[in-house]
């Protein structure tokens, strides 16, 4: 049963960063360079990674 939610984590921790990198590559399509958007982007991965692995019980 761990290595179910072992890899349920690995599953969302590179799922959840791969969306965000293409959210921001849209982001700076539309935006241009912009070092503010590429900051929060950086702040936010962690934050939405760790709620969606607690959502699976993948997350202590």
């Amino acid at each position: 049963m761990s290595f179910v939610v072992a890899g349920g984590g690995v599953v969302i921790g590179v799922a959840v960063p791969w969306l965000i990198c293409k959210l921001n590559h849209l982001l700076l399509k539309r935006t241009g360079e912009e070092p503010a958007i590429q900051i929060l982007a950086g702040l936010l991965i962690p934050f939405a990674v760790y709620p969606a692995g607690c959502g699976v019980k993948a997350a202590p």
